[in-house]
């Protein structure tokens, strides 16, 4: 009896051997190939992973920078300095009006200049010229040669203040510097011919001598 028990246990023994190699040499059908193209090996019984979903990065537009022109945003220091006006000194001028004066209020030939006596936006606004008032003095009566002439208020009226010399007399026209009408014309006669001659006559001298003196170079 106890030969028998081994022979069936050595049977036994046989018997699972090709069993047990069965199992251990069982071909591997584990292995897949999935959509990237790589192979993957898994044990029998593993989950397989999913392969992470290849999701294309987002194009982000990049936004156009206007970087501004730096002479816009930088201006000029000329442009920004601001403009200061000089302090007054508090000295008035004692230039006369008669350098004041512009236009037609001067004559534009001969030795005599006509001397203003008023202010020069006044004797800006005469409407007749010296060249006009002058020859309308030369048309009078008594007229001579001119030796002095004046722009000045008489009676509340703009006139040319016009003297000449005649001989050893003298005279004088007044003529209104708004509308050229003769206001008077008057001949010096007695002791007043003779003071007035003198004097009119240095006052002719000096304008002489002072037209040569510009004159030269």
């Amino acid at each position: 009896m106890t030969h028998r028990y081994a022979l069936a246990a050595v049977l036994l023994a046989a018997l699972s051997v090709p069993a047990a190699a069965q199992q251990t040499t069982q071909p591997d059908t584990s292995k897949k190939t999935n959509p990237t193209g790589i192979t993957t090996t898994t044990s029998p019984g593993s989950v397989e992973p999913t392969p992470a979903p290849t999701t294309p990065a987002p194009t982000t537009p990049s936004p156009a920078v206007t970087t501004p022109s730096p002479a816009a945003t930088n201006p000029s220091p000329a442009s920004i300095t601001p403009s200061v006006s000089a302090p007054s000194t508090g000295v008035v001028s004692t230039q006369p009006a008669t350098a004041a004066a512009e236009g037609q209020v001067q004559p534009t030939s001969g030795a005599i200049k006509v001397d203003v006596k008023v202010d020069a936006s006044l004797a800006n606004t005469a409407k007749i010229s010296a060249d006009s008032a002058f020859a309308l003095a030369r048309a009078s009566n008594d007229a001579g040669e001119i030796s002095s002439a004046e722009l000045e208020m008489k009676e509340k009226a703009l006139v040319y203040n016009i003297k000449m010399l005649k001989g050893a007399g003298a005279s004088v026209v007044h003529v209104d510097a708004m509308t050229g009408e003769v206001v008077k014309d008057k001949k010096y006669g007695g002791l007043k011919a003779s003071a007035e001659n003198d004097k009119q006559l240095k006052k002719l001298d000096e304008a002489k001598k002072d037209s040569t003196a510009t004159a030269k170079p």
